[in-house]
């Protein structure tokens, strides 16, 4: 399986990104939608930004090993996971993933899946809540991306810088270029 894990602090721009792309490229890249158990926020669409589980129906996926990744403390009391169900082996799969998540993968990738994280960095939040610590974010996405630079050959690390991203996040031959220089498409 190949995968994409998107990762940076909240508002930095994951989910558009990562919509940007299937639209951009749909035969080479699959958005995972992930399931959460919170209620849908203002303008959240079933089936855009997630599916809206139940705490018994994500339990029940969880416990057959039906998720790539989860989220159960990170965002308490909602939890998150990506199902593997979302996963297309003719693809990469783009997955929008928190520090959690992100953890959790390293458990359920094997050696013979090629994964990419593609690490935003020095955000300035395009959206921001209020009951979010942003310090906090960044802190622990740079101890992720410590972690990765001396650990695992399982992943192909991109860094991108926040204010980059957002110049060329809406050009597609921009961004096509940009992926293939970090070696994430060939």
């Amino acid at each position: 399986m190949k995968y994409l894990f998107i990762m940076g602090p909240s508002g930095s721009g994951k989910t558009t990104l990562a919509k940007f792309l299937e639209t951009a490229k749909p035969e080479k890249y699959k958005r995972a939608i992930q399931i959460t158990t919170r209620d849908p926020r203002d303008g959240e669409t079933e089936g855009d930004e997630y599916f809206f589980y139940t705490k018994e129906q994500y339990e029940e996926l969880s416990a057959a090993g039906g998720m790539i990744t989860q989220v159960r403390e990170e965002f308490a009391p909602g939890m998150y996971g990506t199902p593997r169900e979302q996963l297309d082996p003719t693809r990469i799969n783009v997955v929008v993933s928190s520090i959690e998540g992100f953890l959790d993968s390293l458990n359920k990738i094997t050696s013979e899946d090629i994964a990419h994280v593609l690490f935003i960095k020095n955000v300035q939040p395009e959206a921001t809540r209020p009951s979010r610590s942003y310090h906090d974010e960044e802190k622990y996405n740079s101890i992720i991306l410590h972690r990765l630079q001396e650990g695992s050959k399982k992943f192909n690390l991109v860094e991108i810088e926040h204010r980059y991203l957002r110049q060329i996040r809406d050009n597609k031959t921009m961004m096509s270029r940009y992926l293939t220089l970090h070696g994430v498409k060939k």
